[in-house]
């Protein structure tokens, strides 16, 4: 019935005048869709657009990272500060963020601090300050002994640089790490780069000797507190005639100079009384016999070509003469023992 209906009305209204009533309907509908989405479409083309000029520069070579520059390095390969730091020639310039690759190269425990800063040309410069270095050990694992006492694992990344420290034998309690970083503290990096290996040596008078094998293959020993003296260590070997004794830093003055090594001493380098009884310094150990050296570290030698031994006093201890140079070089030790010559005082620091 009702169809019916519907269709005697259509026919009375006409089917064209409908269809414009319904188009211009659908056109008013459209349009305020339109209208209401109008923003949102706009912010789409925005971004759109933004996504395809990001997209066409990033195939541009202009955009990505020129070069890096790593500078303060010594230890850790340029290419791994660039691996630490998420740099490479393939990322975009813009998108390296100095503050980001700073905090990523700083969390390696050799790398005490790291700024970065971008530089015209598309080019990442990243500068280092690295810890001091004093050597390698190995202990359940390898390590890096730092200046600070601190250790760090040694990381594959930076293997090589096992052949520029020394290796480290014991020394692994913290409070001998500590000491050790200390004695180090004033020693030359170029100096520790010529040092093959560190351990301890116990002399009968000194438990806490440090001995060096130096890549010369000459060695130097010393305690902790006269340690800074293998600083001079070449300058005493570049004038050794004989290079089987060692160079020991003593604890008296700025005197560094060769003795036989502890371990080749026989019973001729101890001090004798007249029955040929061992003598004992104040400490109750074996009184060593020491012998003067020149100002080229080789042995002073007397009139007859015999070295010139340190005396000792009563209680067995060394009396060094300070000036022994100077009294060397004026003929006062040709005899073996100081003879002060007509005129001169004997120094209140000399034993005769």
């Amino acid at each position: 019935m009702s169809e019916n209906l519907g269709d005697k009305d259509l026919e009375s209204l006409g089917y064209e005048h409908v269809q414009r009533i319904l188009n211009h309907q659908r056109i008013k509908q459209d349009t305020q869709r339109f209208r209401k989405d109008q923003p949102r479409l706009l912010r789409a083309a925005i971004v759109c657009a933004f996504v395809i000029i990001l997209a066409v520069y990033a195939l541009l070579p202009a955009s990505k990272i020129a070069a890096i520059q790593v500078t303060g390095n010594s230890v850790l390969p340029a290419s791994y500060i660039e691996e630490l730091g998420g740099l490479s020639t393939k990322k975009l310039f813009y998108t390296s963020f100095p503050s980001l690759i700073s905090y990523k190269v700083r969390q390696n425990p050799i790398v005490s601090d790291c700024k970065v800063s971008l530089l015209s040309g598309n080019v990442v410069k990243v500068a280092v300050t690295e810890k001091k270095v004093l050597g390698y050990r190995y202990t359940d694992s390898a390590q890096v002994v730092l200046a600070d006492g601190s250790t760090a694992p040694l990381m594959s990344q930076y293997l090589d640089l096992i052949a520029n420290v020394p290796l480290i034998i014991g020394f692994d309690a913290d409070e001998d790490t500590q000491k050790l970083a200390r004695a180090m503290q004033d020693v030359k990096p170029e100096i520790i780069s010529q040092m093959a290996e560190i351990d301890k040596y116990s002399l009968s008078y000194d438990a806490s000797t440090v001995r060096v094998l130096m890549r010369t293959g000459g060695y130097f020993y010393a305690s902790y507190d006269s340690f800074y003296k293998v600083n001079y260590y070449f300058d005493v070997y570049a004038n050794m005639s004989d290079r089987s004794l060692c160079v020991v830093g003593t604890d008296w003055g700025n005197i560094v100079n060769t003795q036989v090594c502890p371990w080749n001493q026989t019973s001729d380098d101890y001090w004798t009384d007249s029955n040929g009884n061992v003598i004992t310094n104040s400490s109750g150990d074996k009184a060593i016999k020491h012998y003067y050296t020149d100002e080229n570290g080789n042995d002073a030698l007397d009139a007859n070509g015999n070295k010139i031994p340190i005396p000792i006093d009563e209680n067995g201890d060394e009396v060094v003469d300070g000036d022994f140079l100077a009294h060397y070089a004026a003929g006062e030790y040709s005899t073996g023992t100081y003879v002060p010559s007509e005129g001169s005082q004997q120094d209140t620091d000399t034993a005769g």
